[in-house]
């Protein structure tokens, strides 16, 4: 191999070191996306998601589609928020409707299915820090002791 050649191939290498170094590192924790498991991280629901789509929900469009039906993502936002993307309870449910609505919703589409899950009501129903409150008496007006 001549000396050009040599050379060539050693700077070829060394600009293919220097890309790697430079392109590796490890990953944002304040991100709202993992590139590396194409999710949100762990702690993303209920708190970290109701903030940052109350400070910008455009910025949901990017994955979930600009009308948050799946897009890219092929997760639809009002796989959770029934009466619309940014809506979590059926649209039905304005004002204090909420307190009059909900009580045959459960009945109808089982409570355990629709409402007790670890982001809304909690398993139990027992409540979610920064989400849905607690279903149990002694809560706030228009809740009531659950079996």
């Amino acid at each position: 191999m001549s000396p050009i050649k040599k050379i060539l191939a050693f700077g070829m290498l060394l600009l293919m070191g220097a890309l790697l170094v430079v392109s590796c590192g490890t990953s944002n924790p304040n991100a709202v996306f993992d590139a590396d498991t194409k999710s949100h991280p762990a702690d993303w629901l209920p708190a970290r998601h109701m903030t940052s789509a109350q400070a910008n929900s455009a910025t949901c469009e990017e994955c979930h589609g600009a009308d948050l039906s799946g897009g890219i993502s092929q997760v639809s936002c009002t796989t959770c928020h029934l009466g619309g993307a940014l809506s979590v309870h059926p649209a039905t449910w304005a004002g204090d409707a909420i307190l009059t609505l909900h009580g045959q919703y459960v009945v109808d589409n089982n409570s355990t299915l629709a409402c007790a899950n670890a982001f809304c009501h909690g398993t139990a129903l027992e409540g979610v820090a920064n989400s849905g409150p607690s279903c149990s008496s002694g809560v706030a007006v228009g809740c009531h002791s659950f079996p």
